[in-house]
């Protein structure tokens, strides 16, 4: 990598979901139990403005002009961020007059992200609901499924997890078993991780923020940013945190050259979730319910939905799923949340697509993965080196 595209990509290092973190979740969740008829009203932080977007998007494509003439990699980077914040300033364009967008308005808004993210998938909608169906009434059908790894591929790939990662297993075999975890221990189980990887050395550590819900890794910073809010409700939701997190995200920006580190380079999340699916001692989709609610919201196989319609649906799939009525509840509306954020929730179809890659993307390195049965040393090489495989899994 140049060193004119490392500073690009340190100055303009906030892609666009960062801006679509919500802060009031807790808030809003609490009310809504309290009048589910009210549709929740997210907010963001302060740089989501029409103003800064337009005065990112005039930057960005001054540095296109002067630097993307002759570097094919700048111009792809530049290109993507143009893209986002055209995005992210139609959005803010459209919610200062959410009671006055236009179908016209919703078409385009979700035409830019699919330019930017694809098509959602009619074929995943429906291998999920045929999955669900299944679980619920504990059958196997011969409807669509969704692909899934054999048996003998996910015990090859969970022996060398177990093998690969030593330290982190011996940290997750002394978490306890507990129905919540306070923030504390979360804070030095995620800090024993980083130590595990020599991440610490390279000055990461982890932060507790006060908005969100979940776990951020913040690469420029080095921080691990922990929500106050996060609530892992079983031992084996914590690990799969601190292994999508640290073993992944983290410990793939270290190294030598960690800028080189490009193989599965657009396809991390779903190899981040390989690791949180590695923990487990089964196969287990994972997103499944976050990709159903993307679909239901876009009106696969019916009509558009709201928030408020999208949730009544997701309530009751959790619902069938066996979750307790206060779990399926929580468990509904964050998975809501997560698409209608960045979106217009009082609208059908108002919606930010971005968490459909996790889903698709898991698939797509499992597929690669079955096709090419790594050894020990190529596995660890995923997460650990910065050099390309040249062999099995492609760059």
């Amino acid at each position: 990598m140049s060193y004119q595209l490392q500073a690009l990509k340190n100055h303009y290092r906030t892609a666009l979901y960062t801006y679509f973190r919500i802060n009031n979740l807790a808030e809003v969740y609490e009310q809504f139990q309290l009048d589910p008829n009210k549709t929740p009203v997210f907010t963001y932080s302060n740089s989501v403005s029409e103003r800064a977007a337009s005065r990112r998007l005039l930057h960005l494509k001054r540095d296109l002009a002067k630097y993307g003439q002759d570097d094919k990699d700048i111009t792809v980077f530049l290109e993507r961020r143009i893209l986002e914040t055209r995005i992210l300033k139609r959005y803010c364009a459209l919610n200062n007059k959410p009671d006055k967008v236009s179908q016209s308005d919703l078409d385009g808004y979700l035409s830019l992200q699919t330019k930017l993210y694809g098509e959602v998938s009619s074929d995943l909608y429906e291998g999920i609901l045929s999955s669900l169906e299944d679980i619920a009434k504990k059958t196997s059908s011969n409807k669509k499924q969704l692909p899934k790894p054999d048996k003998d591929t996910f015990r090859h790939y969970k022996e060398l997890f177990n093998n690969a990662f030593p330290e982190l297993n011996d940290i997750f075999a002394s978490i306890p078993s507990k129905v919540n975890y306070p923030t504390n221990l979360i804070l030095g189980l995620l800090s024993q991780a980083l130590i595990s990887i020599d991440a610490d050395k390279a000055g990461w550590a982890p932060q507790l923020i006060s908005h969100g819900s979940h776990v951020v890794v913040a690469k420029h910073s080095r921080k691990v940013l922990i929500s106050d809010q996060i609530k892992p409700h079983t031992a084996l939701r914590l690990k799969q945190i601190i292994a999508h997190e640290i073993a992944c995200h983290v410990q793939r920006t270290l190294g030598s050259s960690p800028a080189t580190n490009s193989y599965f380079a657009n396809d991390e999340e779903g190899l981040a979730i390989v690791l949180e699916q590695l923990v487990n001692n089964r196969f287990t989709h994972k997103r499944t319910m976050r990709y159903l609610a993307l679909c239901l919201a876009l009106g696969q196989g019916g009509q558009p939905r709201n928030f408020i319609d999208t949730y009544d649906v997701m309530l009751r799939a959790m619902l069938d799923l066996g979750n307790s009525e206060d779990k399926a509840k929580l468990k509904a509306f964050y998975e809501t949340s997560r698409v209608f954020r960045g979106g217009f929730p009082e609208i059908a179809g108002g919606v930010y697509i971005k968490d459909k890659i996790y889903l698709e993307s898991n698939l797509r390195v499992w597929e690669q993965l079955k096709e090419n049965h790594l050894d020990k040393d190529r596995f660890e090489r995923l997460f650990r080196s910065p050099e390309l495989i040249k062999q099995g899994v492609p760059a």
